[in-house]
């Protein structure tokens, strides 16, 4: 039985000839070892941006623009690769003859703005189909939509049901042979299809839930997700300095990390990977440094923070009086529940936008509906302290709210679970926050 390692690539990091030429070595570097390799790979760098632009465009005729961009940069990159552009023929003209039919009806649904954003995977993995045949990898090119199907929701929003499906992530004992003899597979990450066979997206960032779910199928080694970060950070380096990268961290911290706010690894992928008991690899393309191991790490007794994780797109929901609607959790599914808490004026939620799609329309259609029964407010921020056991640390929660007040930082309110504690806050005080708790619990 051969043993199957996933290695995920993110936009970044299939996006030009050296990066390719990057993957070609991953690739030759684990058959070496006598493994199998699958490579899932997200959309070009901005491409999944740029469809985007072009659904907006296109109910008003004027896609012309945005789809010409779309093909110069595909065209561009196999004539850098040398490889025959025939290969993505099939999802330019599938963009050309969709966006033709919206600007005809003036109206995208979630089911054709679907099938338009999936192209940018589609494209990259023909292209690196391509190349690594080139390159004497002789592989299979796989279509994710026949490897993972999304589940149903009962409430759930067309919006949400086509743009930030879920799937029924299980081991699949035949999925190997469903793959054929090659010893390298590339497929797709972000998209899947529903149960009627209609594409789905996994929502953004579904590129890491889509090779995680693949590896956990397969019963791989590990998942490596490659990005153009060293791995994970005791903070966004970005923002804060003297943020270190870890060797390894814990399948809990990491969770925590992604849920409040960490770009690295996706919450809904560190969860799946948890499950399987499957060790996540957090790498460069662009260094060959050994990145961020993701597994079970025992800290005994130690409450040490290790991270302090910051979002400034919290969504908070607080019903009024002692009664919630009957139906208005089923109005929730799909978002993403940071927190829930049954206070002394009643019921409150504490939601991210990430997976909303439009939030104006999202909180103006739950206060038309239920009026007087839930207050719902956007633009918030959050700060979050992360670490094993540190939710169960009195003096820690006193330590964080006494140094936000002595900058001045006011704390809308709190949360905790046992692995972090977050302050509510104003959004745009989010990043002095992250390096003021850094500072003092993480560096000190």
């Amino acid at each position: 039985m051969a043993n199957w390692i996933v290695l995920k690539f993110g936009g970044t990091s299939v996006s030009s000839l050296a990066r390719w030429q990057t993957i070609a070595a991953a690739i030759r570097e684990k058959l070496a070892g006598d493994s199998r390799v699958m490579v899932v790979c997200s959309a070009l760098w901005k491409v999944s941006d740029q469809l985007e632009e072009l659904v907006v465009k296109a109910p008003q005729g004027k896609f012309k623009k945005s789809l010409e961009l779309l093909r110069s940069r595909h065209l561009a990159l196999a004539a850098e690769m040398d490889v025959d552009p025939g290969c993505i023929a099939e999802e330019l003209d599938l963009l050309e003859r969709l966006a033709t039919g919206v600007s005809l009806t003036g109206e995208c649904t979630a089911r054709l703005r679907a099938q338009l954003l999936a192209c940018g995977e589609l494209m990259s993995t023909r292209l690196g189909h391509q190349y690594l045949h080139k390159q004497g990898l002789e592989s299979d090119w796989v279509d994710a939509r026949h490897l993972l199907k999304a589940r149903e929701v009962a409430g759930q929003r067309s919006e949400q049901a086509f743009l930030s499906a879920s799937c029924d992530y299980a081991p699949e004992p035949g999925l190997a042979a469903k793959l054929g003899p090659a010893r390298v597979v590339i497929t797709q990450g972000f998209i899947a299809s529903n149960h009627q066979g209609k594409t789905v997206l996994l929502g953004r960032g579904g590129s890491d839930t889509s090779a995680v779910a693949l590896a956990a199928a397969l019963k791989a080694q590990c998942c490596e997700i490659y990005s153009d970060v060293d791995g994970v950070f005791s903070a966004d380096p970005r923002k804060v300095p003297t943020a270190a990268l870890l060797d390894e961290i814990d399948y809990d911290e990491m969770l925590e990390l992604a849920r409040h706010g960490a770009q690295v690894l996706k919450s809904e992928a560190v969860q799946l990977a948890r499950r399987h008991n499957l060790t996540l690899v957090a790498r460069s393309t662009f260094k060959d440094v050994p990145g961020t191991v993701v597994r079970r790490v025992h800290r005994g007794r130690d409450r040490r923070v290790v991270g302090i994780a910051g979002r400034t797109d919290i969504v908070r929901l607080e019903v009024c009086g002692n009664e919630t609607p009957a139906d208005m959790l089923e109005s929730l599914a799909g978002c993403d529940l940071l927190y829930s808490n049954p206070g002394s004026n009643g019921l409150g939620f504490v939601v991210s936008a990430e997976n909303i799609g439009n939030v104006d329309a999202f909180v103006n259609e739950l206060g038309n509906k239920y009026k007087g029964h839930l207050n719902v407010s956007a633009g918030h921020g959050a700060v979050s302290a992360v670490g094993g056991r540190v939710g169960e640390d009195p003096a820690l929660g006193l330590a964080i709210y006494q140094r936000l007040q002595s900058a001045r930082l006011a704390c809308a309110g709190s949360y905790l679970s046992p692995h972090s504690v977050t302050c509510l806050l104003e959004r745009d005080r989010v990043e002095e926050a992250v390096g003021l708790l850094h500072e003092s619990l993480v560096t000190a």
